[in-house]
Formats: C-alpha cells, structure tokens, sequence
C-alpha cells in the first residue's frame, strides 16, 4: 500500500516541479520572485523532476507488478 502511495506522491511532485520549472505555474504569487526562483534553480528541476517521476513508475509498476 506505501508503495502505491510513494509512487503516486512521486509522479504528482515531479509533474509539479517540472511544471513550475518550466514555466506553466508561479511557484508565489509575486512574479519577481517566481523569475527569481526559475533563474536560480529552474535548469536543475528540469533535470531532476523526470528523474523523480521515473522513480514514480518505478515504484508502482513494483507495486502492481508484485517485484520485491
């Protein structure tokens, strides 16, 4: 059951990373410190977000697959 769970919080939380990194959704509601925020860190999240979204699926297919 914590599996289905990780891999669900996995996916969500890369999807919005990813999202927020590129550009689709402010991360604040100031739009000064959003192009801050993506300046900063925003090429770093466009790396590690599919990165966290493949653990995801991995984590689910583990799930429901029934691989220990």
């Amino acid at each position: 059951m914590y599996e289905v769970m990780d891999g669900l919080i996995s996916i969500a939380g890369g999807s919005y990373a990813y999202l927020a990194a590129v550009g689709k959704i402010q991360i604040s509601k100031s739009e000064e410190k959003t192009e801050k925020w993506r300046a900063k860190y925003g090429m770093l999240v466009k790396i590690l977000a599919p990165i966290l979204i493949a653990f995801g699926v991995f984590r689910l297919s583990r799930s429901f697959l029934g691989i220990a």
